[in-house]
This record gives C-alpha cells, structure tokens and sequence, in this order.
C-alpha cells in the first residue's frame, strides 16, 4: 500500500505566481468531481463543494479535455482538464482544470479582425479613388469632349476640335 498526500497551499502558490489573465478559473478535483482546491475563491465555488454535472461528465471523456461553458461564478470560459490516474486505463483519481475567461481569448481575435476591416476598407477607399480618377481621365473627359465636337460640328462649326490628338486606341482614332 502507498500513501500520499498533497499540499494544495503549493498550487495556489503556483497559480498566484501564473501569469494568467483576470477571471481565470482553476480546480483541482478528486474521482467524484469534489473540489480540493479552487481559485478565485468564491462563496459559489467552495471546496469540498461538487462541480456541475455537465462539467464533470465532460471532464471524465478524455484524458486531456476541454471544453466551453459557463461557470457556477457566472463566467462563460474555455476550460482545459487533464485526468491523473493511477493505471493508464484505469479512472482518473484526480482532474486538474483551467478556465480562461471567452472575453479575454476572444478579445485577441477581435482586434484582429478589426485591424484586417480597417485595412480593408482603406484599400477599397483607395481602389475606388484610383478608379475614378483613371476612369475619369481615360474614359468620361474624351468621350464628353467627343460628344461636345459632335455637337459643334451639327451646328455648323466645322473648324471645331477634340482637343484629344495625344490619345492612342479607339477614342483616339474618332478624335
């Protein structure tokens, strides 16, 4: 027979030392999903108190496991176990667990995006300047200026002229 024992003061050590973003979550659990230990500590989180059902159950199915739900705390996190056993197929005699809170891993992926949707919408500002200004040059002021030698040359004024003669290709040679 081996006796062991824990001192779980060292994991609230280890976490206070953690870099770990506000609101993070972490349990260390025995075989019937009874907290031993808990941080933050709160009065809806007691030690010696069980974790949800929901949450055990899905601690229980791998080894290593997560998973997304909302805390007895109130707080929806990402939550990430891992299962100590005593024999590789036997069940798991602790679970050690982390939860970081969504808004914080989201937050990350949030201000990307907006980055990449305020470049975006920079480019497209850009592309539809430079398309006006190319358009505006090379299509709409020949054909207006077409359009105005045409009307010239209808009321009589046969000396009229485009004004276009450095234009090569298809407006050029009406020109």
């Amino acid at each position: 027979i081996l006796a062991t024992s824990l001192k779980l003061d060292n994991y609230y050590n280890l976490f206070a030392l953690s870099s770990m973003p506000p609101d993070t979550a972490f349990s260390v659990l025995d075989h019937q999903g009874i907290r031993l230990a808990q941080l933050p500590t709160k009065d809806s989180l007691l030690v010696g108190t069980p974790v949800q059902p929901l949450a055990w159950a899905q601690y229980l199915t791998q080894m290593d496991g997560h998973s997304h739900h909302t805390g007895r705390d109130g707080v929806r996190r990402y939550y990430f176990s891992r299962q100590v056993r005593l024999k590789p197929d036997g069940p798991p005699y602790m679970v050690f667990t982390v939860g970081i809170p969504e808004s914080h891993t989201l937050a990350k992926a949030d201000s990307i995006t907006l980055s990449y949707l305020l470049w975006l919408a920079l480019a497209a500002f850009v592309s539809l300047g430079a398309s006006y200004f190319i358009g505006n040059r090379g299509f709409v002021r020949p054909l207006l200026a077409l359009s105005d030698t045409t009307q010239k040359l209808a009321r009589g004024e046969y000396t009229a002229s485009t004004g276009l003669d450095r234009i090569s290709g298809p407006i050029g040679g009406v020109a």
